[in-house]
């Protein structure tokens, strides 16, 4: 099978499950089904064929028994995160999760306390909140700015204050940041990574996207930033997100700590959650071996994509305000002008303009205002939901 991706035709995801086509799933969500959906973060193109080609190898094996994570697979995301971030990690520091959210949740419950507080930067990727809630942990709100140039800032002031907290335990960081795209400085890392330090509070940084970053942008990981972070942080990644494996539901989760590690490993443990799905081994394995032709092309695919979006707003819709997108397939853009808030346009855009996307309200109170756009999508996709946003914001 050919390297090449096909970014040009329209999988038909109805009756595969997904949950972003499926009409009841999207007459559940949003109150309509007839919509194009343009909201959460995978992608509507084939994966890449390596990883294709890997999978039916593995069921010509017709056996698919209780697995652990293998060596060849540890050396493949070794070799992926050295030649494409720098990042040299070490072998025992990789550990399993089913999924990234999932592995939020089980370390807030191994690192953390009833009680204990966790300071999260919203506008951010929903399941931060829950994944401090719903385990009983109190939530601290490091609200992000917006400066000069439309880009988010951290306020290290109030961060300072919170890290200060003598209950505070952990620090959540999106790198980079979803929804609003945005690339983290290496000083911003590295003022994190002070405070952090100074008030002996673990970072958890999530870097899924660090793949998908715009030139002339650069991810950093966050242990690369500030060496003096590596015995109290985690950073979690998956392929999920560069190859559109999310439904596979396999996570690297690297914690360099022993002991951060041992209490990680043991609430992994207790949660029942040790063993991997084969088939995530086997497509992230081959993904990161043999993916990156494909990744080059998809990144090109995806910038042409984001050109294709900015050159409409600043067209068709000079008026709404986008934050620049510096990594992500998300676009992330301010209803200021409408005088709206997003509930309102939410609803509109279904009615009015029959598209589905992220209203910004699910990233906390700072996106009441902001609505996000999954790109993601074949050239002649986006045209139709770039046209359906229109028609949809000009209802308002």
């Amino acid at each position: 099978m050919s390297d090449a991706g096909n970014f040009d035709d329209f999988p038909n995801r109805v009756g595969t499950g997904a949950i972003k086509w499926e009409p009841e799933h999207l007459k559940a969500k949003f109150g309509v089904s007839d919509v194009l959906p343009m909201w959460v973060a995978d992608m509507d193109f084939e994966t890449a064929p390596c990883v294709v080609e890997a999978l039916k190898k593995r069921l010509e094996h017709p056996l698919f028994g209780y697995t652990r994570v293998f060596e060849r697979y540890r050396q493949a995301v070794i070799a992926w995160f050295e030649s494409q971030h720098g990042w040299q990690i070490e072998q025992p520091w990789i550990c399993h999760a089913p999924g990234i959210v999932a592995a939020m949740n089980l370390l807030i419950q191994a690192l953390t306390a009833p009680g204990d507080k966790v300071v999260i930067q919203p506008p951010v990727y929903y399941p931060f909140f829950g994944s401090v809630r719903d385990n009983g942990r109190e939530l601290l709100l490091n609200t992000l700015k917006i400066d000069g140039e439309g880009l988010y800032q951290i306020d290290f002031d109030q961060l300072e204050e919170q890290l200060a907290d003598d209950k505070t335990r952990l620090f959540m960081l999106c790198n980079p940041h979803n929804p609003g795209g945005r690339v983290w400085a290496r000083q911003d890392l590295i003022s994190l990574v002070e405070l952090c330090i100074r008030y002996d509070v673990v970072v958890l940084s999530d870097e899924i996207h660090c793949d998908l970053v715009w030139s002339p942008f650069k991810h950093l990981p966050l242990p690369l930033a500030d060496k003096r972070i590596l015995e109290q942080c985690v950073v979690c990644t998956a392929s999920s997100k560069s190859f559109n494996l999310a439904g596979l539901q396999t996570s690297d989760i690297i914690i360099p700590s022993a002991s951060l590690r041992r209490k990680y490993r043991a609430q992994l443990h207790r949660s029942g959650l040790s063993d991997p799905n084969i088939m995530g081994l086997v497509a992230t394995e081959a993904a990161y071996r043999y993916g990156l032709p494909w990744l080059k092309e998809l990144r090109t695919q995806l910038a042409s994509n984001l050109e294709q979006v900015e050159a409409f707003f600043a067209q068709q819709l000079p008026g709404v305000i986008l934050m620049s997108t510096q990594a992500t397939y998300m676009v992330w853009f301010n209803l200021q002008s409408y005088g709206v808030m997003a509930k309102i346009a939410e609803r509109t855009l279904l009615e009015h303009g029959k598209v589905a996307l992220n209203p910004g309200y699910i990233f906390g109170a700072a996106g009441d205002d902001w609505m996000r756009i999954n790109f993601a999508c074949p050239p002649t996709t986006l045209s139709e939901g770039l046209q359906r946003i229109k028609r949809g914001l000009d209802a308002l």
